[in-house]
């Protein structure tokens, strides 16, 4: 009867952590209408890179930036799923970002009691500086990278109760999908080993046991990558002209940098990450307990950065979303200890919650992807219900677009190409209108010309290719007929 309820109040705590992490998260998954950017250079490979191409590339990696089977793959299943309908894609994303936070109160829940948990997994949830992953498709490396992260860790502390072979193999295989997921991953078996000693209270002989299989992928991956760079012509560590130059001396500084990105510091006041890790530190202080998660929690924080500690020149608050777990995780360590600890806590979780969708920031933050995703959007429909079918080998030409924010900006064209399954399509947008009629006319068939008022799009392709046989007019000249 016992266990029978424990399942029931467990069951009820992910159920209502699911329905909360929806419903604060419904604003941003209605103003997404469309995919944007890079996500339609994962959806393309997902449109025509074979899947035994993608999986020959699982093993160890091939390049130093952006070598992430794993996620591509999970990519390519939600395509191969929903096709291009965005909103599908922004359910299943925050489906997994829920399943983090359960996770998260399931790992919590260990050290600082169920409440503080479920207090750490709704924050988590609704951490709106650091949920941009959540929304963003071309993002879902650091989410399922989050995901297989917390995963092992769970996996690993389940190694504690019967069976630990077993359970540490599981964990050891999620730690290698994250890693191949996304690089951030790579130290997490230092911030298990922190666990471990200072959480579980287990010796270094044990946790060396058990994280062996850790450190062999952490070491073998870090090899390879070691193995890149030596054999790479490109200047990557120091490289002040590379925008992934990795500058190791910059990690103190950058680390700073994401801790007052997450604390809102921005927007709140620079006094606000100093009086909120001054509260953890009194915390700490006072509680030998809350000493070790808090210290443990903000090492999470760190290791989870990873290697985007020493890109000072891409620096992204998308880097946040795996770490911002284990900074939820301290604030939520408030709400284990004493009554005024506890008010302390329920303050500092609450304004991080509830003062962030007030600002000026989150609503043009909103307004912004309401209203370009929204627009192209509709362009991507005018011009699929223009159109038609094209000839392969067709060269579109199309005026009247805004820089960027269209939706043929991307590798010019790739989303037709992908929504057409048909990679010989060719698109020469944002130039000049005169120079894309002068191209226009100088190009092969088949050939089309498009032009864009707003969101409305005509076929101007028959013009266009009468102006081309039309004699210039002569300076004082009337024009011949």
């Amino acid at each position: 009867m016992q266990k029978n309820n424990s399942l029931v109040g467990a069951s009820a705590v992910v159920a209502l952590l699911g329905a909360l992490i929806f419903y604060a998260n419904r604003g941003e998954i209605a103003a997404r209408h469309f995919f944007t950017a890079d996500d339609w250079y994962w959806l393309y490979l997902s449109a025509f890179q074979p899947l035994d191409k993608m999986l020959g590339g699982v093993p160890l990696p091939q390049v130093i930036y952006n070598d992430r089977p794993v996620g591509a793959l999970a990519i390519k299943l939600l395509y191969s799923v929903f096709g291009l309908e965005m909103k599908s894609f922004q359910w299943a994303q925050m489906a997994i970002h829920a399943a983090n936070c359960v996770l998260l109160y399931l790992i919590g829940a260990r050290y600082v009691g169920r409440p503080a948990a479920v207090a750490a997994a709704a924050l988590a949830g609704t951490w709106i500086v650091a949920d941009n992953a959540v929304f963003w498709t071309a993002a879902m490396f650091d989410l399922l990278g989050a995901f297989f992260c917390l995963l092992a860790i769970r996996l690993w502390q389940s190694s504690s109760t019967g069976r630990p072979l077993a359970w540490l193999a599981l964990a050891t295989v999620a730690y290698y999908l994250a890693v191949r997921t996304k690089e951030f991953a790579i130290g997490l078996p230092v911030l298990v080993f922190f666990m471990g000693y200072f959480l579980e209270r287990r010796n270094v002989r044990q946790l060396a046991k058990e994280l062996s299989g850790f450190v062999l992928v952490m070491v073998t991956v870090l090899a390879a990558y070691a193995l890149i760079l030596y054999q790479s012509t490109t200047r990557v560590v120091g490289a002040a002209d590379n925008t992934y130059g990795l500058h190791i001396l910059d990690i103190p500084k950058n680390l700073w940098h994401y801790v007052t990105v997450a604390l809102y510091a921005e927007y709140f006041g620079q006094w606000v990450p100093y009086a909120a890790l001054g509260l953890l530190a009194a915390a700490a202080i006072a509680s030998p307990a809350a000493r070790r998660t808090i210290g443990v929690s903000l090492v999470g924080f760190a290791v989870l950065l990873g290697p985007t500690l020493m890109l000072t020149t891409h620096r992204d608050n998308l880097y946040l979303y795996a770490p911002h777990f284990f900074l939820a995780l301290a604030v939520a360590t408030l709400l284990s200890l004493g009554f005024l600890w506890k008010v302390a806590g329920v303050a500092m979780a609450a304004a991080l919650i509830v003062a962030p969708p007030g600002t000026d920031m989150y609503k043009n933050h909103l307004g912004f992807y309401r209203q370009r995703t929204g627009a192209i959007q509709e362009q991507f429909a005018a011009f699929t219900s223009l159109m038609g079918d094209l000839p392969r080998g067709s060269t579109v030409y199309i005026a009247g677009l805004e820089e960027y924010h269209n939706p043929f900006s991307y590798r010019s064209g790739d989303s037709v190409r992908i929504q057409r399954h048909d990679e010989t399509l060719r698109f020469v947008i944002e130039k000049p209108e005169a120079q894309l009629k002068k191209e226009f006319c100088a190009a092969p068939a088949p050939k089309f010309f498009v032009t864009f008022n707003g969101p409305k799009a005509t076929n101007d392709t028959a013009a266009v290719t009468q102006a081309c046989t039309q004699e210039p007019a002569v300076p004082g000249e009337a024009p011949r007929p």
